[in-house]
């Protein structure tokens, strides 16, 4: 599979709440093409906006995930890898952060930003480019 790297800025203090919002969308995304019954309704799409989902829905996700043969794993540094029927299908690495500059901007405060440079796969993005 190819890695796909992608850069947004954001602003330096919104580096982690970007990161879980970019994470979950990713995740949520390759779990959309696999077409379980139920997602929107369990995980529905203005909390992968906020980057969080309930509790109460986690639970049920899980158990949707479980019946289906999805595990989504961990890799202990902030990023995922996500299994279909124990064969990888995507991958999230753990965003690599560098603090840039804009002289540019008239106000100091603002001038410091950060480049969050993410790398991703998935059979699905393989598909697409196909």
């Amino acid at each position: 599979m190819r890695m796909i790297e992608t850069s947004i800025y954001v602003d330096r203090e919104d580096v982690r709440r970007v990161e879980g919002e970019e994470r979950s969308a990713f995740i949520r995304e390759v779990i959309e093409h696999l077409d379980l019954p139920e997602l929107d309704e369990i995980w529905p799409i203005e909390e992968t906006e906020g980057g969080g989902i309930s509790v109460e829905n986690k639970v049920k996700l899980r158990a949707l995930l479980g019946h289906f043969g999805v595990d989504i794993v961990d890799d202990g540094d902030r990023g995922v890898k996500i299994y279909f029927d124990r064969k990888a299908i995507a991958e999230w690495k753990k965003p690599f952060v560098v603090l840039r500059t804009d002289m540019s901007d008239p106000v100091p405060s603002r001038r410091l930003f950060a480049e969050m440079q993410i790398k991703y796969w998935s059979v699905f993005h393989d598909q697409e480019e196909q």
